[in-house]
Parts: structure tokens; sequence; C-alpha cells
């Protein structure tokens, strides 16, 4: 068995949890405490309380509507955080995360090997991190810390971010969408040949740096507005972005 499984079958044990069964929690129920689960899905109804962390293996966590839960953490399952949610910091391992609208999360949201999407007008507090997976950013979103990934496309529509990075993905900052700070490719790693493109839609706003270390296609729209740019020569258009 592997080592991680036994030690949270052991946490088990001692904690509010199950093995081989969901976790249903209702509607408007406050529970004391962290809850565990082991090949079960978790769910928490809409207005429910958990006074504690939620940690699962091998099930989707769903959080219902207006509720209030800790950290959350999921491995081989995804987390659907609803509208009207506030979370602690949430991290999955083989799964997406997703936040409804007017979600707030107080700490990094982090995924291995799968995408993350930020609904409208969410706020998280931290950074925004995967592996292999796609970053999404709806409008009016605002994330307080970093965009990262290695793999995967970062998009903001219309929301704000304090900074990205990123390896081998293609990054677009669409309009009205606001980067306060850096923006950084960072240099290919073996395997990573195809280039990545970068597009700074109208309206939108970069501080900079925008800084390349490895080749890519940086297209500038005329009413954008950018700090310095190194390692790459921009191109700029005033026509409507097509085809991204």
């Amino acid at each position: 068995m592997p080592k991680f499984i036994l030690c949270t079958l052991l946490l088990l044990l001692a904690a509010c949890g199950t093995v081989n069964q969901p976790i249903n929690i209702a509607p408007g129920e406050q529970v004391n405490g962290g809850l565990r689960s082991v090949n079960g899905a978790m769910t928490i109804g809409a207005k429910a309380q958990v006074d504690g962390d939620l940690s699962n293996v091998n099930g989707a966590i769903e959080v219902g509507e207006q509720a209030v839960v800790g950290d959350i953490t999921n491995v081989n399952g995804k987390i659907i955080l609803s509208s009207g949610d506030s979370a602690g910091a949430t991290e999955s391992v083989n799964g997406s995360v997703e936040l409804g609208d007017n979600v707030q999360v107080s700490g990094d949201i982090s995924a291995v090997n799968g995408s993350i999407e930020v609904g409208r007008q969410s706020l998280v507090q931290g950074d925004v991190q995967t592996v292999n997976g796609r970053i999404s950013l709806l409008p009016d979103s605002r994330v307080e810390g970093k965009l990262a990934n290695v793999r995967g496309k970062i998009e903001l529509d219309g929301a704000f971010a304090r900074e990205i990075e990123t390896k081998a993905g293609s990054i677009d900052v669409m309009a009205n969408a606001t980067v306060e700070g850096k923006l950084w490719v960072k240099e290919a790693q073996s395997g990573d040949t195809d280039i990545p493109r970068i597009v700074i839609g109208p309206g939108a706003k970069v501080g900079g740096p925008l800084q390349f270390d490895r080749e890519v296609e940086l297209l500038v729209h005329d009413d954008a507005e950018v700090g310095e740019i190194i390692g790459a020569e921009a191109k700029c258009f005033s026509c409507e972005i097509t085809d991204l």
C-alpha cells in the first residue's frame, strides 16, 4: 500500500472520516472539526459550515453555494467551489479546481495535472499554480499573488493578477485585464519545442517587465499598456484579436 494512502487511513482512525463510502453534509449543517475520506466523494451542502479542513483521496469534493470550509486537499478527484463560498488554501493532484462566482479563497490554489478556473468577482489571496493545466480568470476576478504553470494556457479576461510565469504555456491578457508586475516566460525544458503565443489585448495593462528567456510570438494591441520588453520583439496590431 502506498505510504501516502497508509498515512491517510491512519488519520481516519483518529478523525472524522470514512473509507469506501461518501461524506454528505446537509445544507445549513455545522460541523466541528475536519472531514477526511478515502474512496468516496465528499459533498458539502449549501450554507453549511465546516470548522476544519477537507481531505479526500479518490473522489470529488463539491461545496455548495455560500458554504464555509477550511483548507481543501484532494488526490485523484476534482474540487468544485460554488458561488459565494469561502475556503482556505486549496490543492488538487490529478484533478481540476473550479471556482464559481464571488468565491473567496484565503490562501493559494494549486493543481498537478489539472486545470484551474476562477469565476467572476472571485478573490484568491495567494498564488494560483498548476504544473500541467490551463489557468483561466473570468471577468472581475482577482488573484493577489502569482499565476504560474509549466504547460497549459494562461488566460485573463478582464481580471487582475500580480504576476505571471510559465515555461511552455501561451498567455492571453485579454481586454481590460491587468497584470500588475512581471510577465515571465522562462527557459524551455527539453522537449518543449512549440513556440508560446503571448497576446496583450486592447485596454490590457502589464506593468512589466515582460521577460522572455525563449522564443515566443508576442502580439501587443495598440491600445494596451506594457512595461519594458526583454528578449522578444512585439508585433503591434489594432484590429480585433481572432483565432486565439
